[in-house]
């Protein structure tokens, strides 16, 4: 969930939790697949309340994420995110392929590509975005070297430690 709601920090931790407890790499990318799949449905279907058909959150904290997660992912920035996920899960599937460290790579890149889509929508709100940086900040981001350097510290925490 951090992921696709756009925090970054969060989504590391959760995903470190999720090792540290046994879970495979391949299952937390799976369950990431359902989701941007539930997104989907709900953009489909006419929004979150039409997903929940299909498994969406229904109450609490986690129905709330997940309609912030659904105005986050618009059509062009789902389908980039669905086949980010398919070209690590054929990636992951290949011998010998390091699937920690690939899908640490897509929850990093998916959780900074939705922080940019989530500063993007509240600004076009001119409200207040929870967790997001000063838009003079904003400009100034290179977004990729900032990937580029979450990335090398994932792989430097997680691989060699």
């Amino acid at each position: 969930e951090p992921a696709l709601a756009g925090d970054v920090a969060a989504a590391d931790r959760a995903y470190a939790r999720l090792l540290a407890a046994g879970d495979h790499p391949v299952g937390i990318l799976r369950a990431i697949q359902r989701r941007l799949d539930l997104i989907g449905e709900a953009h489909a279907g006419g929004g979150p309340a039409a997903a929940q058909r299909f498994g969406a959150p229904r109450y609490g904290p986690s129905q709330a994420i997940f309609g912030r997660q659904v105005e986050i992912w618009r059509t062009a920035g789902l389908e980039a995110a669905r086949e980010a996920a398919l070209d690590t899960e054929r990636a992951v599937k290949t011998t010998g392929s390091p699937a920690e460290s690939l899908v640490g790579d897509l929850i990093l890149k998916l959780a900074v590509r939705a922080a940019r889509r989530r500063a993007a929508v509240f600004s076009a709100r001119n409200t207040s975005c929870p967790n997001s940086w000063p838009s003079d900040w904003e400009k100034s981001l290179d977004f990729s070297l900032i990937s580029e350097v979450l990335l090398c510290i994932f792989y430097l925490h997680y691989v060699l430690l």
